[in-house]
């Protein structure tokens, strides 16, 4: 009897292992490889450790290193990696650092408040304007600075593999952040051009 208990036990571990993704990339385990492996496997060489990291995937090209964001390239958008092109679909994407920029240097910035949310507004030289909630940051499952802070993603890197650019604003100025981790929990501004 114990040994039928005993060959029961490791089946169902051997069913469970043989369960678990084999897709390159897909580290996190969910079938698909996305922005959301590539945040995952940042989140682990920065020490933040999820016990669903499945290590065998993160070697995506078999030469014995993790493969991360060093293989996004320049600009992401449009990409597979693009949240606001995997979740609208179609032709939108997060702005580049350019479109960023555009804001900051051809917009008047007003913070205000808007159906009770804190947050930016931006009003380019044609009078139309954009509203841009304070939702602050995400760090792991801790959020913080909602409604004095807003930060938000471009598709556009940074000085390294781990770094990207963004658009950063507050109660008293905005403007352009040209180093933050990948990692961190931003904000993304959608555009459809």
């Amino acid at each position: 009897m114990k040994k039928q208990l005993t060959l029961i036990t490791f089946a169902l571990v051997a069913f469970s292992v043989n369960a678990q993704s084999t897709l390159k990339g897909d580290v996190n385990g969910d079938g698909e490889v996305n922005v959301t492996d590539v945040t995952m496997i940042v989140e682990h060489v920065m020490g933040q450790h999820n016990s669903n990291f499945i290590v065998a995937n993160a070697d995506v090209n078999s030469d014995g290193d993790w493969d991360s964001c060093h293989d996004l390239g320049n600009d992401i958008a449009g990409t597979q990696f693009d949240v606001a092109h995997v979740k609208w679909g179609g032709s939108w994407k997060m702005p580049s650092q350019d479109q960023n920029s555009e804001l900051f240097e051809k917009c008047t910035y007003e913070w205000t408040t808007r159906n009770g949310v804190e947050g930016g507004k931006f009003t380019g030289p044609n009078g139309e304007s954009i509203f841009l909630p304070a939702a602050g940051n995400r760090n792991n499952d801790h959020l913080s600075l909602v409604g004095l802070n807003g930060l938000y993603w471009s598709s556009t890197s940074s000085f390294s593999a781990y770094l990207a650019r963004s658009l950063g604003f507050d109660s008293s100025s905005f403007g352009i952040n040209y180093s933050n981790f990948r990692s961190n929990g931003f904000s993304v501004r959608p555009v459809c051009k």
